[in-house]
């Protein structure tokens, strides 16, 4: 999908002609609206669509980088939100950007985007910049974004409840644990993690970083061991992990209302086939 994205703005797909402040609206209504983006990170890469089905509907299709192996995700959405797009695309004078295609050439880092509209009688515009953009688009990003936060909400909720649904399986092969404290104990912080390094053998690196000095003296630490299976216990772990049904933690990504005397966690389970990770100021069922 992202590649169509980066053909249709390579070749001009502009209705309008690009005429700039001499573009006028497309008065049909928008039958379509795509996005795709490209940054610095696995999350900055990405792609969604909004298509008009009939019937008061519209079909959301997203791909994230970051869930690659999951493809295209398709969810069923109210087509409301492609009327909400066109009145932005009328009130930010979009039609003016149509075949916008520019590049900052001297941006050594950054990101890349492009917008593609289809209408319903047909035609279509486009705009591109690699960190490069029109006067205005921004602002009408930070809107059009803001109107389809729902749709990936509810695009990444399929993506959490399928990956739980079909569990993982395997070894575990690395345990990561990490929490950084607030409040009382100032910004202490603690890192854990342990994986397979030969047959056997286990490695097991533990970071301390006492701010507090409530658990340990003020200080970093660092610890490194080779240990043998027994000592490390990943099938204790394993477990454990579904003695709490750790799995339907997966995806967790949530922000407690005192997030700043609350204490951040982040956890990895990786096995031979799938993984779990969470994270947040707000904790999962079981966390304690």
């Amino acid at each position: 999908m992202m590649v169509l994205f980066g053909l249709a703005a390579f070749f001009g797909c502009s209705g309008n002609g690009g005429k700039g402040v001499l573009g006028k609206p497309n008065e049909s209504g928008l039958e379509s609206f795509c996005y795709s983006t490209s940054g610095m990170s696995r999350d900055s890469i990405y792609s969604y669509a909004l298509t008009r089905t009939g019937e008061g509907k519209a079909e959301f299709t997203y791909e994230n980088l970051r869930y690659q192996e999951m493809g295209e995700i398709t969810v069923e959405v109210d087509e409301e939100i492609l009327d909400e797009l066109y009145e932005l695309y009328l009130k930010h004078k979009a039609y003016q950007w149509d075949g916008y295609s520019k590049t900052n050439r001297n941006a050594l880092d950054g990101s890349s985007y492009t917008v593609n509209m289809f209408f319903k009688d047909g035609k279509s515009m486009s705009i591109h910049g690699n960190n490069a953009a029109p006067k205005g688009y921004r602002d009408f990003e930070d809107e059009f974004s803001e109107l389809i936060r729902p749709c990936l909400e509810k695009a990444v909720e399929k993506i959490n409840n399928d990956k739980i649904e079909k569990g993982v399986s395997g070894e575990l092969t690395h345990v990561m644990i990490n929490y950084i404290q607030h409040g009382n104990s100032g910004y202490d912080s603690y890192e854990i993690m342990l994986s397979q390094h030969r047959e056997g053998r286990k490695n097991f690196d533990v970071r301390i970083k006492s701010v507090s000095g409530e658990f340990i003296e003020p200080g970093k630490y660092n610890y490194y061991y080779e240990m043998p299976d027994e000592e490390i216990g990943f099938e204790n772990i394993r477990a454990i992990l579904e003695k709490y049904d750790v799995i339907k933690w997966y995806g967790w990504d949530k922000t407690a209302q005192d997030y700043n005397n609350s204490e951040w966690f982040q956890v990895s389970f990786s096995c031979e086939e799938g993984d779990i990770v969470a994270m947040g100021t707000a904790y999962p069922e079981n966390y304690e």
